[in-house]
């Protein structure tokens, strides 16, 4: 074999490994546009003024719906024909003293309206409602 082909071999070796390694990574996730899940030190559900903490998959499964939602302007809630959300507020603890509170405004078409001063001032939060029954599994333990 020649110089010119053995480098090629071991340079494709090489990409081919570099390929795999960037697509067999699944821990590696895209950083979330608002909260980033290593910072998170807990996630608690409020219903009728007690907190519940969630376990890893409920907290997994939140983190999903804040990857999701989008922005939307407070016209949004005005114009809809909402429902009422039963629990108060999710508290994403980011220390013991530094949380961010995001509270249930309505439930429209199986969209989820919550508000998150922190992350938008302005407006409200909308994604789609996976997240009200699936709660409840963690206040319905009583």
């Amino acid at each position: 074999m020649t110089q010119g082909l053995k480098f090629l071999i071991i340079l494709t070796i090489v990409l081919v490994l570099i390929l795999f390694g960037i697509n067999l990574s699944p821990w590696q996730s895209l950083p979330s546009k608002y909260v980033n899940s290593q910072d998170i030190v807990r996630i608690d559900v409020k219903y009728k003024g007690v907190d519940y903490p969630l376990n890893y998959a409920q907290r997994q499964r939140v983190l999903q719906f804040i990857d999701q939602v989008v922005p939307t302007p407070f016209e949004t809630y005005l114009s809809s024909k909402d429902s009422k959300v039963e629990w108060e507020a999710l508290i994403l603890y980011l220390s013991e003293t530094h949380h961010i509170t995001l509270k249930p405004i309505a439930k429209t078409r199986q969209k989820l309206l919550i508000s998150a001063p922190e992350w938008e001032k302005d407006g409200l939060l909308m994604g789609q409602d996976s997240l009200s029954d699936f709660l409840k599994q963690a206040y319905d333990r009583q």
